[in-house]
């Protein structure tokens, strides 16, 4: 098992990143940024920057949704 010490050198870069193969600019990673005063990720327009493969994955409504 790595210790602390062994962890801080597997990501050198410790700026925030965003994998485009999982996105689908939903912007739930920009709400939750710890970056509150100065945003380190921001959401782009719909269809501007997201891979288009990469749909929401949302379960199945028990019952009929009138919306």
């Amino acid at each position: 098992m790595k210790d602390e010490r062994d962890l801080r050198f597997l990501n050198p870069d410790p700026r925030p990143h965003v994998d485009p193969d999982l996105c689908i600019g939903c912007g739930i990673c920009e709400n939750v940024c710890p970056f509150k005063d100065l945003p380190a990720i921001r959401v782009a327009s719909a269809n501007e920057a997201r891979n288009p493969g990469n749909q929401p994955i949302l379960p199945e409504l028990p019952w009929d949704d009138p919306y």
